[in-house]
């Protein structure tokens, strides 16, 4: 399966890890707990004898256990949350105090629409939901990175290098189309001209990180191929997602005419429950 990697530019969006959409992201914490049980009469107990652990599955909870997400049930205890609820929509209520004229984004609004109904409750003049993400868009045509036949043996553990370092050239014709989509976005959600030319010009030359994607070629000739992507990397649905890595914690300033020189490897465990660990060296000249 032959994956493809390109440059990205970021207009200001929260980029997640492979396997989480930027909608999908959550976060948890662990909270300590004891349980004092109740002891049998003349029973003993020894600290340095006592073997305390836990585990648990990332998938421990949810209705799917091949795949975390959230079923009906889970929004509607959200929805009923008295902890969370109302402390969202108070902050909603607290942003748009004195606005007569926001927009709100909701990216991934739920079946209930709850956090988007608050907003439009606030005062918000219009709110969008699931729109179409464009605040993402490559900056490079795309390379191939790692060509995997699954009909030859896979690397042996260690560390795999599935290909020389890769050359991304900085597009000039990509930026300008970049710009534009940016611009006509903002205004569209009412921002001032001048206003809209100044970010969508700085987030078209920001370089934000590395997108890869699969493509599955599924005959020796290579006539049948499933792609996630367009031929060069334009956006299309599929259940396949994009990985968005980020290179650095802002955007990297970059013109028409930069270059970035990127190596990668991969770290490929003994066992087959082991998952491999992707690194990236990147630099821009």
């Amino acid at each position: 399966m032959p994956s493809l990697l390109a440059l990205l530019a970021c207009s200001g969006a929260i980029l997640t890890p492979a396997h989480r959409s930027r909608r999908e992201v959550l976060q948890t914490a662990a909270l300590p707990v004891l349980v004092a049980p109740v002891a049998a009469a003349n029973a003993v107990t020894s600290p340095s004898s006592a073997s305390l652990q836990a585990s648990w599955t990332a998938t421990a909870g949810f209705s799917d256990a091949s795949f975390i997400r959230f079923d009906e049930g889970a929004y509607k205890a959200m929805v009923d949350d008295e902890r969370r609820t109302p402390l969202f929509e108070k902050a909603i209520r607290q942003r748009l105090a004195g606005t007569s004229d926001a927009v709100v984004v909701d990216l991934g609004t739920g079946p209930f629409a709850v956090l988007a109904l608050s907003a439009a409750r606030a005062g918000a003049r219009k709110v969008r939901l699931n729109c179409r993400d464009e605040t993402l868009e490559l900056m490079s045509d795309p390379l191939l990175w790692e060509d995997i036949s699954f009909a030859e043996p896979l690397p042996p553990p260690g560390v795999w290098r599935p290909s020389p370092p890769l050359r991304f050239d900085i597009s000039a014709a990509r930026i300008d189309a970049n710009e534009k989509v940016y611009y006509d976005e903002l205004r569209r959600e009412g921002a001032k001209e001048e206003e809209a030319r100044a970010v969508a010009g700085g987030a078209a030359h920001g370089l934000s990180g590395v997108a890869l994607w699969p493509r599955l070629v599924l005959d020796p000739k290579g006539d049948i191929v499933v792609e996630s992507r367009g031929p060069r990397g334009e956006g299309q649905k599929s259940h396949w997602q994009t990985v968005l890595a980020l290179l650095a914690p802002r955007p990297v300033p970059v013109a028409a005419g930069s270059v970035l020189q990127l190596e990668a490897t991969v770290k490929l465990g003994a066992a087959v429950d082991v998952p491999p660990v992707y690194e990236l060296q990147a630099r821009v000249a």
